[in-house]
């Protein structure tokens, strides 16, 4: 009996958060969460949440948008309609509500970057926001607290140096804001300016991230290749965009780059892939930038990482690994690597501070059938129903009474010897 009381009670101390986990959408694309470079989570001032991913619709891909007030029930809205096939969706909210949405269009095969957003009147018409009909993809946006939208991508542009690569040009990182917060016509005719290169060099530039700093400056982070591998790559815009500079080091190539922004501080989070398979590699930005360091387990193939920083500054990142997602906390110091949990089948992760939780989202493959999840990280505002319990207090106070529990039957056996 106190041997199965015991298994009980630290089954109940190691139970992970997957039961707070919710289904938010069904027949999902495979690829729902793909792209952790990009933000797809969002919260306005009311605490209602938003999420962007990908679904198949009329034959297509398309861009949905799903909304919540709770992170438990979810309304389901189609933002894409076109004759073609839409991907890679980014989602950011504004101080005024209105949520800004971009993401890569296929007309006629070829990717371009396209943009709506959502005010109380609803959705916009989309808008193509690349120029020209060279490859533009995977967009990232971020708002400031004036609420004018800034967007970065990668593609091709008209102008760029001849370069013999496999595929027939030159990837740059290219930088555009809306003309305001209202999104009045500018030079491209729909809102906004006509974008500049923020990614100088010859090598391939991939993937951009986007965040804005608690000083209000922008930061954009990539991977770009230095003809031997891929590093990290980073820039910052006070006025201006700053000449990028080199973040990973090491013969093994650093991809799939995410960011995020706090109080007094920029993470970076990246793969490193080497010989030994793909781990997950972080560094910082305070006053001046922290070496890079490893923290995914070593002997885990790690990918897919995603990063968020709460209000308080506690440091978050998920990755996915053999079909489960894990989450890392610092809290001053690294934590323990947590599994999210059962079923398996799950990839993509994104994580953010959306209101007063930290939300994450990603793809779950449930048979033949995807399916998008959510769960609650932790709530870092007031206590609400949906909180976290503190598993830590917890585990403390079953492990006291595991211990008297054993004391008890100890002296019981004992005492019956002794009768």
């Amino acid at each position: 009996m106190t041997t199965a009381l015991l298994i009980l009670l630290l089954g109940l101390v190691w139970a992970p958060f997957a039961n707070a986990q919710t289904v938010v959408a069904m027949d999902v694309a495979e690829d729902a969460t793909e792209a952790n470079s990009q933000p797809k989570i969002g919260a306005d001032s009311h605490g209602r949440i938003y999420l962007a991913f990908e679904k198949p619709a009329g034959g297509y891909s398309q861009i949905f948008v799903a909304t919540s007030a709770d992170s438990l029930r979810w309304d389901l809205q189609q933002v894409t309609r076109a004759g073609a096939h839409a991907r890679y969706p980014t989602l950011a909210v504004g101080p005024d509500d209105t949520v800004h949405l971009a993401w890569t269009q296929y007309d006629g095969g070829t990717g371009h970057v396209y943009y709506a957003r959502r005010t109380n009147q609803g959705w916009s018409a989309p808008a193509k926001v690349s120029p020209g009909n060279a490859y533009a993809g995977i967009p990232a946006l971020a708002v400031d607290a004036r609420g004018i939208a800034h967007m970065v991508w990668y593609g091709i542009r008209a102008g760029a140096p001849a370069v013999t690569t496999r595929h027939g040009s030159l990837y740059e990182i290219l930088y555009t804001s809306a003309s305001s917060s209202g999104l009045r016509p500018a030079p491209n005719g729909a809102g906004w300016h006509a974008p500049d290169v923020i990614s100088p060099g010859i090598p391939d530039s991939i993937n951009p991230a986007l965040v804005i700093d608690d000083a209000g400056r922008l930061h954009s982070a990539w991977y770009q290749f230095d003809l031997r591998n891929y590093q990290v790559r980073h820039t910052v815009a006070d006025r201006v965009w700053a000449r990028p500079e080199t973040i990973s080091s090491g013969r093994a190539d650093s991809m799939a780059v995410t960011l995020a922004a706090g109080p007094g501080t920029v993470p970076v989070v990246w793969e490193r892939r080497d010989a030994g398979g793909s781990h997950i590699y972080f560094a910082e930005r305070t006053q001046r930038w922290s070496g890079q360091q490893q923290i995914s387990p070593p002997a885990q193939r790690a990918f897919n990482p995603s990063v968020a920083v709460d209000a308080r500054g506690r440091v978050y990142v998920a990755w996915d690994s053999s079909g489960q997602i894990y989450l890392r906390r610092r809290d001053g110091a690294w934590r323990g690597v947590e599994r999210i949990g059962d079923p398996p089948g799950n990839a993509r992760p994104i994580i953010a501070a959306a209101g007063r939780s930290v939300l994450l989202m990603w793809t779950q493959q449930h048979g033949d059938e995807a399916q998008l999840r959510v769960a609650v990280v932790t709530e870092t505002g007031a206590p609400s129903p949906r909180a976290r319990p503190p598993w830590g207090l917890i585990a403390a106070g079953l492990l006291v009474v595991t211990y008297y529990l054993l004391s008890a039957a100890l002296i019981w056996r004992r005492t019956r010897k002794t009768v």
